[in-house]
């Protein structure tokens, strides 16, 4: 198994949060169950019992995959995302769990609407909620040999363009591909934290990452 995980700008805690996330996230995913609302409420749970903060303050995005023969599974929270790339094309796995795609379910485009960047932004899922992260996504779907996953945080895919994308497909090897990922935002501007991690996949005949 696979995960990003994003403290959360602003919150308490952010960073021991996004730890968390990484380790129960790990554990829920290389297990066999299936049963997601359980294991996102025990990752939110973990979460919660993790950090110092005795207020609601504290959480963390996440995106994670399961690679199963081939079969990959991407459980995802918030605004961290997955991709794939491949023969040279960028698929956006995910879908933000946000202000601004809450909204456009609704029908409401974003120049309608009277709130900010900022507020648009905003996530409506996150791992150390009040509760339970009750929002989240799984997908799965079928994998070829040479396909490229890609997780990144906010910081890196808000200011990577199609041409950047085009350039990290290009490059041979995962650790590479991650480093130029990150260097990309960087030089772009970006003033969040820039995570990427890269996973070239392969197709075997047993169960786990390739």
């Amino acid at each position: 198994a696979i995960v990003v995980a994003d403290g959360m700008g602003g919150l308490d805690d952010g960073h021991l949060a996004a730890a968390e996330t990484v380790r129960s996230m790990l554990d829920a995913l290389d297990g066999p169950s299936t049963n997601w609302p359980s294991l996102v409420a025990q990752v939110n749970d973990s979460v919660r019992a993790s950090t110092s903060s005795t207020t609601d303050r504290n959480g963390a995005v996440a995106v994670g995959v399961r690679c199963s023969k081939d079969r990959v599974t991407v459980l995802h929270v918030g605004d961290t995302r997955a991709y794939r790339l491949r023969d040279g094309r960028v698929q956006q796995l995910t879908r933000d769990h946000s202000v601004a795609e809450a909204m456009a379910d609704l029908g409401v485009r974003r120049g309608d609407s009277d709130l900010e960047a900022r507020q648009l932004a905003a996530v409506t899922g996150y791992f150390g909620a009040a509760g339970s992260a009750d929002e989240f996504s799984v997908h799965e779907l079928t994998i070829r040999a040479g396909d490229r996953l890609v997780l990144t945080t906010d910081g890196v895919h808000a200011v990577i363009g199609l041409a950047e994308w085009h350039e990290v497909g290009a490059l041979a090897g995962a650790g590479a591909a991650a480093d130029r990922l990150v260097e990309l935002a960087v030089q772009a501007g970006s003033a969040d934290d820039c995570t990427a991690v890269v996973s070239d996949l392969t197709l075997t005949d047993q169960d786990g990452p390739a």
